[in-house]
């Protein structure tokens, strides 16, 4: 019987039965039982092998599965609201600044640890100030004992960096426990470009200018209620159109005709036609 891998005799028939590993947390202490079907011991020795090797086919892929990327938008979406909600709530409780320099220190403090954050996200816990992060942060502002901030901010968020409770947990985010150790890992950088990412929103500089409400656009009119133009009337001469005269000069030549044909006084033929156009 020790010949046989995983394959035992329950009852009159023999089985397959084994211990889910572990490395997946709701697999722990897990076992999958499969009957063959059989009560030869010839029978069992082919069919045990086969059912283990199709176990390490499906149990493999299941144990590297890692999250999608939603689940990582998801998660970052819950830190980043999370961790601005705390520093609402802080800026709410501190005290007002007693001169423009302790504005200034509160501000730059900010800046650092935001900056820091994003070293660690995108660098891991061994992150240091390199020669060109000093040049960057230079050109954005910061002094040298601004980058001093810096530096200590890298140095607190490291000793943080592998404590489980200092993130949100993402399994309450996420509502599942199938997530391994690399994806905490893969999960922790998001937590920490989170917490950057809401003290880059909370900039008190940019805050100062931002105006309490958005001036209102200016409003167009709609392509059916857009204003047509009145159309403009024609000129005219005198008491009547120009029309009207077309007509009395075309009966004038008519009566020139006429009176051409039949020899009429021509001064007839002007009064008449005065007559016509008064």
């Amino acid at each position: 019987m020790a010949r046989l891998n995983h394959t035992m005799r329950r009852g009159a028939v023999y089985v397959w039965r084994r211990r889910l590993p572990a490395g997946h947390p709701s697999y722990r202490g897990r076992y999958v039982q499969i009957s063959l079907r059989t009560k030869e011991l010839s029978t069992a020795e082919v069919l045990g092998p086969l059912v283990n090797t199709a176990f390490n086919d499906i149990i493999k892929p299941m144990l590297t599965e890692a999250i999608t990327l939603e689940d990582v938008k998801t998660y970052l979406d819950s830190v980043v609201q999370t961790h601005l909600a705390q520093i609402d709530a802080a800026r709410w409780a501190e005290a007002p600044p007693d001169s423009s320099r302790k504005w200034r220190e509160r501000w730059m403090q900010d800046r650092a640890h935001a900056y820091a954050l994003r070293l660690l996200s995108s660098r891991g816990p061994h992150a240091e100030l390199m020669p060109e992060d000093m040049d960057h942060l230079r050109a954005q502002g910061f002094q040298p004992g601004d980058m001093a901030l810096v530096a200590a901010a890298l140095f607190q968020f490291s000793e943080q960096y592998w404590q489980k409770n200092a993130y949100p947990d993402p399994r309450e985010t996420l509502k599942t426990d199938q997530i391994t150790p690399q994806d905490h890992d893969r999960l922790r950088s998001t937590a920490l470009k989170g917490a950057a990412i809401a003290l880059e929103r909370r900039d008190r500089r940019a805050l100062e200018s931002t105006p309490l409400s958005p001036p209102a656009p200016p409003t167009e009119l709609q392509p059916a209620q857009a204003t047509q133009p009145e159309p403009r009337p024609t000129p005219t001469t005198g008491r009547f159109s120009a029309t009207i005269l077309d007509v009395v000069d075309r009966l004038d030549q008519e009566e020139k005709s006429a009176l051409t044909k039949t020899k009429r006084n021509p001064k007839s033929q002007a009064d008449t036609a005065r007559q016509r156009r008064t």
